[in-house]
């Protein structure tokens, strides 16, 4: 049996493809640009807000995303800052954010 991966991706779209025996068995498509929960993304802090103790970071979307802020961290305007995706923008909210980053598979859990 013969495998093989086929992988294309544009700006818009991902698509991946397997093939046993050039038949296709499984096919994925997803949006790259698409900003899901779970998303790890590098963004730029746009705005500190200390009253609120919170920071809005450019992710890349329309809207800004909401990061809370400790008081262990010492953030500055313009600063590039690794953040994942909690909660998904809704209407009028950007996204829900966390410096704290989860990545979990099929085998294994990693935390931060």
């Amino acid at each position: 049996m013969i495998r093989k991966i086929i992988i294309k991706k544009n700006e818009a779209k991902l698509t991946v493809a397997l093939m046993e025996d050039d038949i296709l068995v499984e096919l994925y498509s997803d949006d790259v640009n698409k900003l899901t929960k779970g998303t790890i993304i590098k963004g730029t802090v746009e705005n500190i807000v200390p009253s609120l103790n919170a920071a809005f970071i450019n992710i890349g979307d329309d809207l800004s995303g909401y990061l809370p802020l400790n008081e262990d961290m010492k953030l500055r305007q313009g600063q590039g800052i690794t953040v994942q995706i909690k909660k998904e923008k809704n209407h009028n909210k950007g996204a829900y954010l966390s410096k704290k980053l989860n990545i979990s598979g099929k085998y294994a859990v990693i935390m931060e």
